[in-house]
């Protein structure tokens, strides 16, 4: 189902919250104000994004390609299962985010925080995450997910490599590491789960 700029914010305005399955393609978006929305299973591909305030919004299963989110609130949003490629989400705040199974291709995540995100089976492929905060961010990706092809130059918080799958990442201080497999390995050795 797709509706207007002006639907949407004036069913917000009389209330309404649940927005799920809506087609909001192409739409500019910028500076909108919808705290708590619920849009869940939402097609905002090519949606520009930038400046909203989506704190604690519900984004479960949304398809996210090409949208620009630059420098968007998606604070204690819930992305999980969100797919996202050649996106621009500068400087977004993601903190206390739910970024469970997310997958994110191509997408500019630079300047980003993530602090107390949790990012378990997360995956980014390809992706600008210079300076970008993970201060208490929890990563969990091996499993499902991980780091492939992805910068992390000048990222803020720690970085356990023993936590997630990853290729070809250059780390926060420049180094470019091949693989987190002996981290893993070492890892759970220390456990004893050989």
């Amino acid at each position: 189902m797709r509706i207007t700029v002006e639907e949407l914010l004036q069913q917000y305005a009389a209330g309404e919250r649940d927005f799920r399955r809506v087609n909001l393609e192409r739409m500019d978006l910028s500076g909108i104000n919808l705290p708590g929305v619920n849009l869940n299973e939402v097609y905002l591909s090519e949606a520009n994004l930038s400046r909203a305030n989506l704190s604690e919004a519900k984004l479960r299963h949304a398809r996210l390609d090409r949208v620009n989110l630059e420098g968007a609130n998606l604070s204690k949003t819930d992305l999980t299962y969100v797919v996202s490629n050649e996106a621009n989400w500068r400087g977004v705040n993601l903190d206390g985010a739910f970024l469970q199974e997310t997958y994110l291709v191509s997408v500019d995540l630079e300047g980003a925080t993530f602090r107390g995100a949790e990012m378990s089976n997360a995956e980014f492929q390809h992706c600008n995450m210079r300076n970008v905060n993970l201060e208490g961010a929890t990563w969990n990706m091996l499993d499902v997910g991980g780091l492939f092809d992805v910068d992390l130059t000048g990222a803020i918080g720690e970085l356990e490599l023993g936590d997630f799958i990853g290729v070809g990442i250059i780390l926060p201080n420049g180094e470019f590491l091949e693989a987190t497999w002996e981290f893993i390995d070492r890892k759970r050795k220390l456990r004893g789960e050989e």
